[in-house]
C-alpha cells in the first residue's frame, strides 16, 4: 500500500544565518556629548581647580551633615557615570554581534578605549576599599596591615601607568574632536595596536591584582568565622557574607569570573591578534566589573545606613530612659522633700502642742498658787483682825467668843 506524499499546507518560514538589523544610533550620540561636555570642562583648568578645590572643602568639611551629603552626591555621580560606560558597552556589543552594519565612530572606539582601560582599575579599588575596611577589623597590627594593602596598591599604580600610555597615544586625537575645527582621521592602525599591547598588560596585572583581592577576601571571611566561633560578633558594616552560599557567589562575582575574562582574554589576543573578540572580552569585563562595584557600593551604604539608624535608634531609647530615669528621679525628690515636709509639719504641731500644754499647765499652777496667796492672805487679815478686836475685848472687859 502506498502512502501519499503529505505535503503541509503553509510552508514555515526559516530564520536567516545572520540576524542582521539597523541599531540607533542614539546612545553613541548621548556618550559622545557626554564625553565632550567631561573634556571641555577638563580642558578649562581654571573651572576645574575651582571645582576640585570646592569638592574637597566639602569632603573635609568638619560639619558631618555636610561631608556626608558631598560623598554620596560624588558617590552618585560616579555611579551614574559607570552606568553610562557599561550601557555603552553593551550598546558596542549589540553593534558588534547583531548589527554589523552599524559602525561605531572613530572617537567612539578610541573614549571606549581609553575608559575601559581605567575603569576596571577603580571598581577594584572599590573592591579593595570595602576588603581593608573589613581588614581593620580583624588585623592586629597596623604596620601589618600598610604592608598587607601595599601590595594591590602597587599594581593599580602599574595598572594607572599601563593606560596612561595609551591615553597619551590618543590624546591629540581625543582633545582635537573637542576643540573647534576638524581634527582629522586618526591613524586607527597604530591606536588599535597600542589599544592590543595595552589591553595585554591590563589583563596579567588584573589576574594577579585579582588573585590577590580573592586571597584577602577569604582570609577576611576565614577570621571572621573563627571569630563567630569564639563567640565575637561581626562588625554591621562588615562587607564579608557569613553563609558560604553568599561567599561563593560574592567571590564569583568580584574576583573569579574577572579573573577567567582575562585569562581568556589573553589566550585569544595571542592566538588570534586582529579579532575583535579581545575587545569584546573586555567590554564584558568592564560592565561586570561596573556591576559588581555598584553592587557593593549600594550594599556597603544601605548597610551603613542600617547601622546608623539601629544606633540613632539606640540614642532615643537612651534618651528615653535617661529622661525617665530622671523624670523618676525628680518624683523621688519631690515625695522625698513633701515627706520632710510634713515630718517638719508633725514636729511643729507636736511642739505647738507640747508649748500649750504647758502653757495651760503653767497657767493653771499660776491660777491655783494665785488662790493659794489669796486663800493665805485672806486668813491672815481676818487673824489680825480677830487678834485687834482680842485686844479690844480685853481691855473693854467684854468675854471672847470661843472658838
Amino acid at each position: 500500500m502506498l502512502i501519499p506524499n503529505l505535503k503541509p499546507r503553509f510552508d514555515i518560514p526559516k530564520l536567516p544565518s545572520h540576524l542582521t538589523f539597523e541599531i540607533s544610533p542614539v546612545p553613541e550620540l548621548i556618550f559622545l556629548r557626554t564625553v565632550k561636555g567631561l573634556l571641555s570642562f577638563l580642558i578649562n583648568l581654571s573651572l576645574l581647580d575651582s571645582s576640585l578645590i570646592l569638592t574637597i572643602i566639602f569632603l573635609i568639611n568638619f560639619n558631618p551633615p555636610v561631608r556626608k551629603k558631598a560623598t554620596t552626591a560624588l558617590t552618585f555621580l560616579l555611579l551614574l557615570f559607570g552606568l553610562e560606560i557599561s550601557a555603552v558597552n553593551v550598546y558596542a556589543l549589540l553593534c558588534s554581534w547583531l548589527s554589523p552594519p552599524t559602525t561605531l565612530e572613530p572617537l567612539t572606539v578610541v573614549i571606549m578605549g581609553i575608559l575601559n582601560g581605567v575603569t576596571p582599575i577603580a571598581t577594584d579599588s572599590i573592591l579593595l576599599m570595602h576588603i581593608a575596611i573589613d581588614r581593620i577589623e580583624h588585623s592586629k597590627s597596623r604596620l601589618r596591615l600598610a604592608i598587607t594593602m601595599a601590595f594591590p596598591v602597587i599594581l593599580k599604580f602599574g595598572r594607572l601607568a599601563n593606560s596612561a600610555i595609551y591615553i597619551l597615544a590618543c590624546a591629540e586625537f581625543v582633545l582635537s574632536s573637542v576643540r573647534p575645527g576638524d581634527g582629522g582621521v586618526p591613524d586607527m592602525i597604530f591606536l588599535n595596536a597600542a589599544q592590543a599591547r595595552s589591553m595585554e598588560i591590563a589583563a596579567s596585572l588584573q589576574i594577579i591584582d585579582n588573585t590577590y583581592q580573592l586571597a584577602l577576601y577569604h582570609l577576611n571571611a576565614f577570621e571572621q568565622r573563627r571569630k563567630a566561633l569564639l563567640g565575637v560578633a561581626k562588625s554591621a558594616t562588615s562587607m564579608t557574607p557569613n553563609s558560604l552560599t553568599a561567599l561563593f557567589f560574592a567571590s564569583a562575582g568580584n574576583f573569579l569570573l574577572p579573573i577567567l575574562l582575562n585569562a581568556a582574554q589573553l589566550a585569544v589576543s595571542r592566538r588570534w591578534p586582529d579579532s575583535d573578540i579581545p575587545r569584546n572580552i573586555e567590554q564584558i569585563k568592564v560592565i561586570l566589573n561596573v556591576a559588581s562595584a555598584a553592587i557593593t557600593s549600594i550594599v556597603a551604604a544601605l548597610k551603613r545606613w542600617r547601622s546608623e539608624r539601629l544606633v540613632a535608634e539606640a540614642g532615643e531609647i537612651e534618651t528615653s530612659r535617661v529622661g525617665a530615669a530622671t523624670a523618676l528621679r525628680t518624683h523621688v525628690d519631690v515625695a522625698t522633700a513633701l515627706r520632710t515636709r510634713s515630718g517638719t509639719l508633725r514636729r511643729d504641731v507636736e511642739a505647738n502642742e507640747t508649748t500649750r500644754l504647758l502653757l495651760a499647765g503653767r497657767k493653771l499652777s499660776y491660777s491655783k498658787s494665785s488662790q493659794t496667796r489669796q486663800r493665805g492672805s485672806g486668813v491672815t487679815l481676818n487673824t489680825v483682825a480677830y487678834r485687834y478686836q482680842h485686844e479690844d475685848q480685853v481691855h473693854m472687859g467684854i468675854p471672847l467668843p470661843v472658838l
